[in-house]
């Protein structure tokens, strides 16, 4: 491998803000060969430095500024040192008095002698690149050499390092970016272009100007052996969202159905095979049934810089999401549920997954959560070991009272009396209350917070009108509630329920497994199906000193946006609190720390109700009512 190298253009899209997210997972896959099929910047392509590798874009001269790079790289050096001395200082624009660009006789700005000297060159680009593009024998030509050199000039000196084609009308196809405002803009990279030219030598990289669609054809072709390390990388132009929807920037479109296109070639390859794209509903609705991970990116790209900012992205591995039970995990859960499983045996923690895919028996790559499995190995690690948490909990378990707590609190006087008093770290408060949260009768609840739970179900307040519908009679969670109104059914469940909820109602499908259990919701049915279904979801918490409730409370924004992400935004999400009077208490107390969360969740629609109220279930009643 030569020395680390990175991409010599800019390049709209461009992965090097996310290489250290998405390359570990591409580690030891792509030993025969690594294939790009949208080249663009080559961010990845020089990250991994692949020794074997076809790579390829739709984008002639771009490919061609590869090929010169490669065959030809003294010659552009040269030309690009020629054009780098002559490009003119960065002068104030001509105005008039009243601070306006100045016009010429028709009405068109007056240019500075930079301006001029861009716009010469893009000129000489459009006009050059209609007639000379040919990457096969000629792909080392003068014209050639001086389309990459024009190729790189303007990706330099152009508006913020876009490429964007005119997309129809008698100069479609026309490179039209404006020149961008810099000072000192660095035209040639020497070393770098040398370096690059280099790894491209001296390994065996195919350089192709063709479709993702002939790529992958020829690709899939070439080996008749599965178990070969291809490697597999899309970056399309990516699907529009509110916050991106410049994402054509080639004459040759890339809409709706070509990625809808897309989305059926990918689910074909036989090999390893990851892909970028859009975080919208629409990407997660076409990939629904892959494993996607979320990538964080900052985005310079954008006429305003209030618009550079950090987005979310996914990256999109052909590999199924296994989200059925046996048989055997299913009694395994139901075994958790009521308390009954093997608590002797230990697992840790590793960083991949342990499980295994019940279709193929391979070895899950995903990053290991809780107990050394992902999220959809999760009732694997059940298996080995049960580690238990407020969700898991049987609702009528024993609960620890305060005086049985006491004795594994280790304070000073203890030690003088006896030093083989066992210790537990739990944090205390003035009251003398130990500070752990309700859950839902969980193992975790102390006695105020399991009266707290009592007081405020829901249950209680429901009318008969509400009727009790079992979806699995061995478990404590597995039935919920429905009542109907004109126009709309409201069904509620509580804690393991909603998993139950969903694996029944199968037309309501997650991404993935539900990671986490709330303690009360309510799911919201319209008979306008145009209407999307509403899940209102009820946090529970029970608290007399500072802790988990003040997490929970300012992780709301954070859970509404989990809750969306895993129902692929076909659901709408609404979020409350159900807390103690003492927390009220808190919030008048601490004004500068909880006025301006307590007004957001205002605008937000996020109601804090109080149980100890003697308005409580009325006022519950009336928010799950509101629809």
């Amino acid at each position: 491998m030569v020395q680390e190298i990175k991409p010599f253009i800019k390049w709209t899209g461009g992965k090097g803000r996310v290489l250290n997210q998405i390359i570990p997972k591409f580690k030891d896959l792509y030993d025969n060969l690594y294939v790009e099929p949208f080249l663009g910047g080559g961010a990845v392509l020089f990250k991994l430095q692949p020794k074997n590798a076809v790579v390829a874009d739709i984008n002639a001269n771009l490919i061609i500024t590869y090929k010169i790079v490669q065959n030809s790289v003294d010659k552009l050096i040269k030309l690009l040192k020629k054009w780098q001395d002559e490009y003119p200082a960065k002068t104030p624009k001509p105005k008039d008095k009243n601070g306006k660009r100045q016009k010429d006789e028709n009405n068109k700005n007056i240019l500075t002698e930079r301006e001029k000297y861009f716009y010469k060159k893009r000129d000489r680009y459009n006009e050059i690149k209609f007639y000379e593009n040919n990457i096969g024998s000629g792909e080392s030509s003068d014209k050639n050499i001086e389309i990459a050199a024009l190729f790189i000039f303007l990706n330099r000196t152009g508006f913020n390092g876009m490429y964007r084609e005119n997309q129809g009308g008698k100069k479609k196809g026309r490179y039209n970016v404006p020149i961008g405002d810099y000072k000192n803009p660095s035209i040639v990279n020497e070393d770098l272009l040398k370096n690059v030219s280099k790894y491209l030598n001296e390994n065996n990289i195919e350089i192709l100007c063709n479709t993702y669609q002939n790529i992958l054809e020829d690709v899939n072709n070439r080996f008749t052996d599965k178990s070969k390390k291809v490697l597999i990388y899309l970056d399309p132009p990516y699907y529009p969202t509110d916050t991106s929807k410049f994402t054509t920037y080639t004459a040759n479109k890339f809409a709706v159905e070509e990625q809808n296109e897309l989305s059926e070639i990918f689910k074909k390859q036989k090999y390893t095979t990851f892909l970028s794209n859009s975080d919208c509903t629409e990407i997660r609705e076409l990939y629904g049934d892959y494993i996607i991970f979320d990538i964080s990116v900052m985005r310079s790209i954008s006429a305003k810089a209030s618009s550079r900012g950090t987005i979310n992205e996914v990256l999109i591995k052909n590999e199924l999401i296994n989200d059925e039970e046996t048989e055997e995990e299913e009694k395994e859960e139901i075994k958790i549920e009521n308390n009954e499983s093997d608590q002797n045996t230990k697992i840790t923690d590793m960083r991949k997954c342990k499980g295994k895919y019940k279709s193929n028996g391979k070895n899950c790559k995903n990053p290991a959560k809780e107990n050394g499995f992902c999220g959809v190995h999760k009732n694997q690690a059940r298996k080995v070991n049960i580690k238990y948490t407020d969700d898991d909990m049987k609702e009528d378990e024993p609960v620890e009272t305060q005086e049985e707590t006491k004795k594994f609190i280790k304070t000073d006087r203890d030690d003088e009396k006896d030093e083989s008093v066992e210790t537990l770290k739990v944090k205390t408060c003035k009251t003398g209350i130990v500070n752990r949260g309700t859950g839902a009768g969980g193992s975790q609840t102390n006695k105020n917070g399991k009266a707290y739970e009592e007081k405020t179900c829901f249950d209680k307040f429901c009318s008969k009108e509400w009727k009790k519908i079992i979806l699995d009679k061995n478990t404590i969670f597995g039935y919920y509630m429905e009542i109907k109104f004109p126009g709309f059914t409201i069904h509620k469940f509580s804690q393991g329920g909603i998993k139950k909820y969903f694996n029944h109602f199968t037309e309501f499908k997650t991404r993935g497994k539900l990671s986490r259990h709330h303690d009360e919701a309510f799911f919201i049915q319209f008979k306008d199906k145009s209407r999307k279904p509403i899940l209102k979801i009820l946090e529970k918490k029970h608290q007399h000193c500072a802790g988990s409730a003040d997490t929970k409370i300012l992780a709301a924004w954070g859970f509404i946006k989990y809750y969306k992400k895993k129902f692929l935004n076909k659901i709408e999400i609404e979020y409350a609190f159900s807390v103690n009077n003492w927390l009220k208490t808190q919030f008048k107390k601490y004004p500068y720390k909880w006025e301006i969360i307590l007004e957001n969740f205002e605008e937000d629609n996020i109601p804090i109700f109080y149980g100890e109220d003697d308005n409580y279930g009325e006022l519950i009643l009336k928010w799950i009512t509101n629809v």
